[in-house]
């Protein structure tokens, strides 16, 4: 039987930040980030998007800043992925912002995943677990990341994309 409390129940904190190798993945496709609505101050030290919202700050309750670009890496709770995963989409289908890279547990099976895939042109399924760094940079939260992880892009740069992921996993290009 499944675990309702399985986000919860685990031993670490749950505060896991995107390391910076990756970001300068997202970086080198993007070229900049302009909104990072799930984050933190200290996540933003490597992150360095240009607007980002915090748990304090909230941005399923705040109108979100009109940008181009999105990086986001959302907490990986259950109750929390739904209604998040929701506005990112609600703001893409709005025109709030147009290009984007999102990081999230590859739960394939989900309702949240498939709302992700219906704006994405190209996946890239990581290799290996990602290991996230803790709050004081270092790579220490690794042996608590027990799913892979999967990389959507909405864009129009799909063999950007392809180029700068494929080294971490399979890219796959969504056909229309």
């Amino acid at each position: 039987m499944e675990n309702p409390d399985y986000y919860t129940s685990r031993s670490d904190n749950g505060e896991w930040y995107t390391p910076k190798w990756f970001i300068d993945k997202v970086v080198d496709v993007l070229g900049s980030i302009d909104l990072d609505p799930y984050s933190c101050d200290v996540a933003q030290r490597t992150v360095q998007a240009t607007h980002y919202f915090t748990k304090e700050h909230d941005a399923l309750l705040h109108d979100w800043p009109t940008v181009e670009t999105l990086f986001a890496n959302p907490p990986y709770g259950r109750k929390f992925l739904d209604p998040m995963v929701r506005r990112l989409v609600k703001e893409y289908d709005a025109g709030t912002w147009s290009r984007g890279i999102i990081l999230v547990n590859n739960a394939t099976d989900t309702r949240w995943f498939r709302e992700l895939e219906g704006i994405s042109i190209a996946i890239c399924t990581v290799h290996q677990r990602i290991r996230f760094n803790d709050a004081e940079g270092s790579m220490a939260v690794h042996n608590f990341n027990t799913r892979g992880q999967i990389v959507l892009y909405i864009g129009d740069d799909e063999l950007r994309f392809r180029d700068v992921f494929a080294d971490i996993g399979h890219v796959y290009q969504r056909i229309t």
